[in-house]
């Protein structure tokens, strides 16, 4: 008995004479072939095609309509329509819907492939590996890197929020990305909130924040060109120069600095780190508890440093606009915090990580006092004690340990008694005062 053909089965199946072990032959070359699966398709359409002209014959042959038409049975072409159908259906369930109309997953091009370094993700984490496309991840903690097929090559800091469109574009609406575009790429576009920042084979860095109404998204081109595109203007920028492009729409602007500083994202990690991070104690009875302080810096544009950057867990002076991980006091004040803990503790060691505002150097706390209440009313002074300042170069910033006797308070307060301040200004220069990264707090 000779195999039937290809051809054979289909009409067969159209023509309702398929049977068991037919069937069977069809569904497995129609899930072994992607030329069956061409030719099943290209046959059905004849066969619709045939259907409609068989229905517009039998309107010409109907009887006018002041008589009553006699009941006839159906075509040959409408019953094999009918039978079509439901082979149809019966193939496609013997097939699985997806193998016929949808790519598998596991087949599809990889367009970017991510590493990890001390990540911590907001809901479903994706393992290191191929990305999938067109979904939204929020990095919460550590590091991401991602390589596109394209060649591109794009290193995250957390918190971002990010999406992949495809090899030569992705979105990031929150958070900071450091993006490299190797030749012989054209053009690599990041999508934001603000605009569209254009990488035309270059290096650049990019910091999506808000001002809490509008974006404030902070570009530093460090080598070749990129173009930012907006419904305002578009505009190139060379290596050396940085932009903040304000707003979004027809009344978005490009500045070149933010509170009479210049834009500058040199301190961002345009690779991952060479060393991780070292592991926090989970110890650390003031990580997201509330602190309060009599004021803090706050400036247009994002540039606002409230005392509860203390103990978010953030640390390098990391952010961007609208949620940067360090306090800053107001001008001119070393400044003050209180943590309340929320419950007393016996406090013994208190790590605190200085701060020197981006890389613009102008803040830091010096000399400071440590002060511990039940009540936030009467405080007793514990200790006092002196940090280093940061030095520009620092990516990684050190943590100091101040430890003494065990102490029941629930309130810990840091009196700044001076602060650092940029060596290229003046001693009255406005812009300088204190601040401060992050505090830990221990119990004995």
């Amino acid at each position: 008995m000779s195999t039937p053909t290809l051809e054979s089965l289909i009409s067969a199946a159209l023509d309702g004479r398929l049977d068991e072990l037919s069937r069977t032959q069809l569904n497995q070359q129609l899930r072994e072939s992607a030329e069956a699966r061409a030719t099943w398709h290209r046959l059905c359409r004849v066969h619709a095609t045939m259907h409609r002209m068989g229905e517009a014959g039998d309107l010409r042959d109907r009887a006018p309509a002041e008589e009553v038409p006699t009941p006839r049975a159906c075509s040959q072409k409408s019953r094999r329509w009918a039978v079509l159908a439901a082979c149809a259906a019966s193939v496609l369930i013997g097939l699985g819907v997806r193998s016929l109309f949808f790519s598998n997953p596991r087949s599809a091009p990889t367009v970017a492939t991510l590493t990890t370094q001390q990540a911590i993700w907001e809901g479903l984490a994706p393992a290191d590996g191929p990305l999938a496309t067109h979904r939204s991840y929020m990095l919460r903690s550590g590091f991401a890197s991602l390589h596109f097929s394209s060649g591109v090559e794009v290193t995250l800091e957390a918190p971002c929020r990010f999406a992949i469109s495809g090899p030569l574009e992705m979105s990031v609406d929150h958070g900071r990305a450091a993006v490299r575009v190797p030749e012989p790429v054209d053009e690599f576009t990041v999508h934001t909130p603000g605009g569209d920042f254009v990488d035309l084979g270059t290096e650049f860095g990019i910091a999506v924040g808000s001002d809490g109404r509008s974006p404030v998204v902070l570009t530093d081109v460090y080598e070749g060109e990129i173009e930012i595109r907006h419904a305002a203007e578009a505009l190139r920028l060379r290596a050396g120069n940085s932009r903040a492009l304000l707003g979004k729409g027809a009344n978005a602007t490009c500045v070149e600095a933010l509170d009479t500083e210049p834009i500058s994202l040199a301190d961002l990690h345009r690779r991952l780190p060479d060393q991780q991070r070292p592991a926090l104690n989970d110890d650390n009875i003031a990580l997201g508890k509330p602190v309060f302080a009599p004021s803090y810096l706050t400036r247009p544009h994002g540039s606002v440093f409230p005392p509860d950057n203390l103990t978010d867990g953030r640390t390098d002076d990391s952010g961007v606009p609208g949620d940067w991980s360090f306090w800053l006091a107001p001008d001119h004040q070393a400044g003050e915090f209180t943590v309340d803990l929320l419950e007393n503790h016996s406090v013994s060691r208190i790590e605190l990580q200085n701060t020197r505002n981006r890389s613009i150097g102008d803040r830091g706390m010096k000399r400071f006092r440590i002060l511990v209440s039940l009540d936030n009313h009467d405080f007793t002074p514990v200790m006092e004690g002196e940090l280093a300042a940061i030095d520009l170069q620092q990516r990684t910033f050190p943590s100091e340990t101040f430890t003494f006797p065990p102490v029941a308070g629930r309130y810990v307060k840091i009196e700044g008694v001076d602060h650092y301040r940029s060596a290229d200004r003046p001693m009255d220069d406005p812009h300088q005062g204190g601040g401060l990264n992050e505090i830990r707090i221990f119990a004995h």
